[in-house]
Order: C-alpha cells, then sequence, then structure tokens
C-alpha cells in the first residue's frame, strides 16, 4: 500500500497528487482487489494511523452533494523510528509514515567502535524521544548490506558492523520489525521522493567512503547481489594505497575525505592537513594536478558504472 501510494504516478504530477491522496477506485485497479475488499484494508490501516482520508469535493469520485474521500500516508502520528548509522555519528528521528521532507534529526551522538557500546548509546538517545513503542525502526547502513537480514557484509569503514546481529540488537530495545537499508541506496531513495520528476540516473556520494545507487524508471536498482554500487572498490591503475577492505587501489583511497586529506598532505609536504585547509586551497588554486589525478580515476569508474 504505500508503495501504490508513494510511486502510482510518473513525472512532476507525482508529488502533488500523491500529497492530495487517491481514491480508493485507484488503489483497487492498482492492486487488482475490490473496491470493498481495499476499504477494508484502508479502513484498517486508518484505525491503527498508517493511513488518514481527506475529503475533496472535486474527486472525479465524488458523488453528487457529497464529497469523495481520498486516501493518504498518515502526516501526523509519529511511530516511525528512523536511525542513521553513519561512520562517525548515528542519528535518530521520529517520523510519520508519510516522511516530511524538511524534517530533521531529533538527537546525535558519536558512533562508539563496539555493537554493545552503540546499543547502549542507542537506548540513552532514544529516551529524548518520548516513545516507547515505535512500529517499526529503519535502519541505515554503510557499507556493503545484505537488506533482508539486516546485516552488514563487509563496511571498510566501520568493521564492527560486519556480522553484527542488527535485527537481535534493535530487537532487545524496540520489538517490532527492522527495516534495513544501505545508506546510499537510502540517500538515492530520499532523491526519488524529493525530485519525482527525475527518474534515471546514478547517485554517487563521497564521504567518509564512496558509494553510488542507480535508480531506473523512478525504481531502485537491485542487483542480484549486494556488492551493486559499490564503485567506490573499483581499482585505480597505478594507485598502490591499502584500503580498508583488505584490498589496494581503491577508489575510495583516493576520493574520501580520508584520501583527498592525504594527497593533498603529500602534495604540500606536511603530515596532516585538515579538511577545512584542503577546501580553502581548492579555492583559491582551482584544481591542480594532485587533485586532478583523483577526478579522472572517479570519472573513469563512473564511465564503466
Amino acid at each position: 500500500m504505500r508503495r501504490l501510494l508513494d510511486s502510482r504516478l510518473p513525472g512532476p504530477a507525482h508529488a502533488a497528487s500523491s500529497d492530495a491522496g487517491v481514491p480508493r477506485s485507484e488503489l483497487a485497479r492498482a492492486t487488482g482487489l475490490s473496491v470493498p475488499t481495499v476499504g477494508k484494508v484502508v479502513a484498517g490501516m486508518a484505525a491503527a494511523g498508517w493511513l488518514e482520508e481527506v475529503a475533496v469535493d472535486d474527486s472525479p469520485d465524488a458523488a453528487p452533494g457529497r464529497p469523495a474521500k481520498l486516501v493518504r500516508l498518515n502526516r501526523a502520528v509519529r511511530r516511525l523510528l528512523v536511525i542513521q548509522l553513519g561512520v562517525r555519528h548515528t542519528r535518530l528521528a521520529i517520523l510519520p509514515v508519510a516522511g516530511p521532507r524538511d524534517e530533521g534529526w531529533a538527537t546525535t551522538f558519536r558512533t562508539p567502535a563496539q555493537a554493545k557500546e552503540w546499543q547502549t548509546a542507542l537506548r540513552q538517545a532514544a529516551r529524548s524521544l518520548a516513545i516507547s513503542e515505535p512500529w517499526c525502526v529503519a535502519l541505515s547502513l554503510p557499507g556493503v548490506v545484505d537488506e533482508a537480514a539486516g546485516r552488514v557484509l563487509l563496511s571498510p569503514n566501520l568493521h564492527w558492523t560486519e556480522g553484527a546481529d542488527f535485527p537481535a540488537l534493535l530487537g532487545e530495545l524496540w520489538p517490532v520489525p527492522l527495516c534495513a537499508v544501505q545508506e546510499i541506496r537510502a540517500l538515492a531513495m530520499g532523491h526519488v521522493a524529493a525530485e519525482p520528476g527525475q527518474r534515471d540516473f546514478l547517485l554517487v556520494d563521497f564521504g567518509a567512503g564512496v558509494g553510488a545507487a542507480a535508480v531506473i524508471d523512478g525504481r531502485l536498482y537491485q542487483s542480484t547481489l549486494p556488492m551493486s554500487g559499490e564503485i567506490g572498490h573499483a581499482p585505480v591503475a597505478g594507485n598502490r594505497r591499502p584500503c580498508g577492505c583488505g584490498a589496494k587501489g581503491c577508489l575510495e583511497t583516493l576520493l574520501s575525505r580520508r584520501g583527498l586529506r592525504q594527497s593533498f598532505a603529500r602534495h604540500q609536504r606536511q603530515k596532516r592537513v585538515t579538511w577545512k585547509t584542503l577546501f580553502r586551497h581548492v579555492e583559491q588554486h582551482g584544481v591542480e594536478a594532485w587533485l586532478a589525478e583523483s577526478l579522472n580515476a572517479a570519472a573513469g569508474a563512473l564511465a564503466g558504472a
């Protein structure tokens, strides 16, 4: 039902239409169910707080003298717990299922170095959200993620997450369903929601690592292997820098924040440089040879993708 309400229409009309709601008849056509059956499902989900009904006078389904009722995701009841597990920080928010686009994170803490420490910090941070029984937990994870199992298979920048039993860790805090998603794929899904007119793109994110996700015809591309989108571990000829994944020469050793600082420090003949110093230097001097080499390596990987 969520997918139908979120992606029923192509093109720029999507945002306005999904905000307004959809008639039961359209849900029936999309699902192949009868209108009475859809009505029962909608009534149950509305009673639980997942959906809400809105009256619209000019709907084509409206009967004479009576406003039609459209269905949309609930925007008021906040029972969806969202957690972003990042390499440096973990962020939490409690949201309605409609997911307002301008919502910010309610609380943030530095990501610890062990699973149990993270669970403890998560418990403490969640107290400020004043929610004891969320409907479900949505968890964004870095690295190579088996989303169905809620497990991280490989995380070069946050090794303790590899093999961590997140369903069990979170289940001890909130015994509710867990929805796990790889962080760059989550970012791509957010972009689709914010810009529904953009139906086909490759999103590449440069940060603690380098990751990518593809959207084709408005849908997130899902490969048969969880390595899909791991552009950061494409090998670069001539690059011998060791990567956290255990290999040498990966693209993210050049294009991550750490990799760029290393390249700049070598160019400046210094042991360490700050990101702010690097940023100001590029603003003043433009793309120099040390940076051009990394950008060209990125261009080759992107062209291959």
